[in-house]
């Protein structure tokens, strides 16, 4: 089990699980979150921009204390 907000470390995984304010709302490989175009596929687009955490929208962020 790992739990990241990393794309690096969670792209390597066998299965994930997408988790927005304490609900799974997409499961699946990398690969198929990918080409789903949901808020995994969402997220390696400002990623692969070369955006930062800060530049996620805060719809598709969840955070709990202070980063």
């Amino acid at each position: 089990v790992l739990i990241s907000h990393r794309l690096n470390l969670i792209e390597r995984a066998d299965w994930l699980l997408v988790i927005d304010q304490g609900r799974i709302v997409e499961s699946g490989t990398p690969a198929e979150l990918e080409t789903a175009g949901g808020p995994y596929a969402r997220l390696r687009e400002v990623a692969a921009a070369g955006g930062a955490l800060q530049d996620i929208p805060e719809q598709l962020c969840y955070r709990t204390g202070s980063l």
